[in-house]
């Protein structure tokens, strides 16, 4: 076999082409070693969120070091703007779980939204965060938001945790181009309100595998999409135990409101007026423990391969890593599931990743699928979603291999150390088979 090394070197040297040269400016922010003071660097990171969205204002990506960011422990000074000045903006923690954004129920200016993306803000993203324990004014809980957004082109909000807050995400009029998915909203008074207006711009706004769930002050609408825009998707997404009705409102002509799924709620599971399609259900998701915060899919839920087809546009993870669409029964037919949890034959991992270290790729099996795994890097992104394998993230025409192993197995890759290739990305993606079925692993995205 090729040694993997000689591969990656090979994956690296297409980076001096200028297509795929897209390295973007980083920022580190880390509440526990961090001061607003330093230059922002990963050996010398800012201390609050509101200082590294401050200075990061265009093709920038700032890193959210684990900890917990509010105003009395790290100065947080709320609301935190992306205006429009804002440019290709990626906000991201680790994990949901360790980077935590408390609120500490401070009133914020602007109505009391915490982050507001509007003006003409382009290309924003937000990944990997906790936020809670926002301020509470139940007369108008929608201009009490984590996240609430206007006049935005570009907006991927993902794999995120909103929790305790009077209302988790606010769309107002204008919005363009906007994902919210795989993400988990926990006792919001209202989780998700869709207010945008297409008269005023609004277009191709999706509302995708979300968990909502114990939404506790009962205000009637836990999730409503707008009822003046036709080319919302509302799709796969998991309604529970709230209280209040588990979606409402008024469904527009030609909207996608498809395969979700309304359980448990002490209203009606599903308000709506206009045609309800019968792929919309209302049955138990069968979670393991939704009391103990574990979401995942419990082995013959009725949610596994019951998704929407067209509800991924491309190759997307799930809320724990797996890759979003998987051929679970061994079908070669693959269709999401409904929620955030896609039960994926094939978990990938990695460790002591970097440059000049040797990193430790391992495979493991989410249910019975022993047999050979395969892994590749590709120095540039494709996503698509293959019927017969799944979803698969990495370019077919500049793609890899680096090396094979049974399932679970390991495979060695030795990272060279050069200081052109800081900041660069490389993609990670490994296929198990197991004799009669192909499963795709998530997909990592690793920098140097």
């Amino acid at each position: 076999m090729i040694q993997p090394r000689i591969l990656l070197l090979a994956a690296l040297a297409l980076l001096a082409s200028p297509a795929l040269s897209q390295v973007s400016r980083h920022l580190w922010v880390d509440a526990v070693q961090g001061k607003d003071s330093n230059p922002g660097t990963a050996s010398l990171p800012f201390r609050s969120i509101t200082k590294g969205v401050a200075v990061g204002q265009q093709d920038v990506v700032i890193h959210v070091n684990p900890g917990t960011y509010s105003p009395s422990k790290t100065g947080e000074v709320f609301t935190i703007q992306f205006s429009g000045v804002y440019k290709n903006v990626t906000l991201t923690g680790v994990n949901a779980k360790a980077c935590i954004i408390d609120f500490e129920q401070v009133v914020a200016s602007m109505s009391s939204w915490y982050f507001l993306i509007s003006t003409g803000a382009q290309g924003i993203e937000i990944a990997h965060l906790t936020m809670k324990i926002g301020a509470f004014r139940p007369a108008v809980p929608w201009f009490s938001a984590a996240i609430w957004w206007q006049s935005v082109k570009g907006l991927d909000l993902h794999h995120c945790i909103i929790e305790a807050c009077e209302s988790g995400i606010y769309s107002a009029n204008a919005a363009q181009d906007v994902a919210v998915h795989d993400n988990v909203f926990l006792g919001c008074n209202v989780a998700a309100r869709f207010r945008q207006d297409a008269t005023a711009g609004a277009k191709n706004c999706r509302f995708y595998n979300n968990l909502v769930a114990n939404s506790a002050a009962g205000f009637v609408d836990t999730v409503s999409p707008s009822a003046n825009d036709a080319t919302q998707v509302f799709v796969n997404n998991l309604s529970i135990n709230n209280q209040g009705n588990g979606f409402q409102g008024t469904l527009p002509a030609g909207i996608v409101f498809e395969n979700n799924n309304a359980w448990n709620n002490t209203g009606s599971n599903y308000s709506m007026t206009g045609p309800l399609s019968k792929t919309n259900t209302s049955k138990d998701p069968m979670l393991v423990d939704l009391a103990k915060g574990d979401y995942h899919l419990k082995p013959g839920s009725p949610m596994i391969e019951a998704g929407y087809a067209g509800g991924q546009p491309g190759m997307i993870n799930d809320f724990f890593g797996n890759a979003r669409v998987s051929d679970h029964d061994g079908d070669q037919r693959s269709l999401p599931d409904i929620g955030i949890h896609e039960v994926a034959g094939i978990s990938l991992a990695v460790a002591n990743w970097g440059q000049g270290k040797t990193a430790k790729f391992t495979t493991t099996p989410n249910q019975a699928n022993t047999g050979s795994g395969f892994l590749f890097v590709s120095p540039n992104r494709r996503s698509t979603v293959l019927s017969r394998y799944g979803s698969i993230g990495l370019d077919p025409l500049l793609l890899f291999f680096v090396g094979t192993s049974k399932i679970p197995g390991s495979v060695s890759l030795s990272v060279p150390k050069n200081p052109v290739w800081v900041g660069v990305t490389l993609y990670f993606q490994a296929l198990a088979f197991n004799g009669t079925a192909w499963r795709p692993s998530g997909c990592l995205d690793l920098g140097l």
